[in-house]
């Protein structure tokens, strides 16, 4: 059902494929804390933080207020609860370098516009009030392959740092 709609094969409400993706992330709730209580390092991309934006960039129409778009606020709370990343390492791209690689506009939010809207709310979750604040590493992926394998590694050792310090707690999205 993501997928269809995803690949714009079938079309849902705003707030039921937010909802369907938080969902897809509790389904697999039980599992990851499993593994990162065993002691094994997870990567995962686009986790809760992508669906926040990309469903707070939509232009929605909201029950309360139609002419609105979702908030952060609103998209973040259904994954109240999750695990919380330990470091979240966002690769910083300009808008033209992104439209120019391969495979861009495959998928439906794979516009300028939406891509610009998603830009910002990045810009506003990173550097809003939030808790997880001082979790963000980002790297500047117009270098070259190897410039950004360094910086993305630095993020991981960034990490690994921060669970060893934090003595392997699994921590929650609050």
């Amino acid at each position: 059902m993501i997928n269809s709609y995803l690949t714009s094969t079938s079309n849902l409400d705003d707030q039921a494929i937010h909802l369907l993706f938080s969902a897809n992330r509790w389904e697999s709730r039980d599992s990851l804390l499993s593994t990162l209580n065993s002691g094994t390092i997870l990567l995962l991309d686009r986790y809760i933080y992508s669906g926040i934006v990309f469903s707070a960039a939509k232009p929605s129409k909201p029950i309360k207020n139609p002419k609105e778009p979702l908030s952060i606020s609103w998209c973040k709370s259904p994954d109240i609860g999750l695990p919380r990343p330990d470091i979240i390492i966002f690769l910083n791209i300009s808008q033209e370098d992104a439209e120019r690689r391969d495979g861009f506009g495959d998928e439906r939010y794979e516009k300028r516009e939406m891509q610009e809207k998603v830009r910002g709310l990045f810009e506003e979750l990173r550097g809003g009030g939030s808790n997880d604040k001082e979790d963000w590493w980002v790297v500047d992926a117009g270098g070259t392959v190897e410039e950004v394998a360094e910086e993305v590694w630095k993020g991981v050792l960034e990490g690994l740092r921060r669970v060893k310090e934090g003595n392997g707690e699994v921590r929650s999205i609050e």
